[in-house]
């Protein structure tokens, strides 16, 4: 009788955690851009990921993983574009483009 009309409204709201990556919603290396660490997560297990500067040139190496999830130390790295390339257990290798 005042003139305001009060409407009631039920919100549903759902999350769900989602491993996203390059085309194959498998992997996700975050955060990217990157300064310090690179977060590497993956479905399944690897052991071994290589990052490889823009000219295809090797510049970090970790082997002997045997992990889906691993913190990548790449403060000493430039500023620019690389390709990590994450080596899956069973031979797969999945590779993300990530920007310094």
């Amino acid at each position: 009788e005042d003139g305001v009309t009060t409407n009631t409204y039920t919100v549903s709201i759902t999350s769900s955690f989602v491993i996203l990556g390059l085309g194959d919603l498998e992997s996700n290396v975050y955060p990217n851009p990157f300064v310090n660490e690179l977060n590497i997560v993956s479905r399944d297990r690897f052991n071994k990921i290589r990052v490889y500067d823009i000219n295809g040139r090797e510049v970090l190496n970790v082997g002997m993983l045997s992990t889906n999830n691993y913190k990548l130390d790449v403060s000493k790295l430039a500023q620019g574009l690389y390709n990590v390339s994450i080596h899956i257990t069973n031979g797969d290798v999945k590779t993300l483009r990530v920007l310094k």
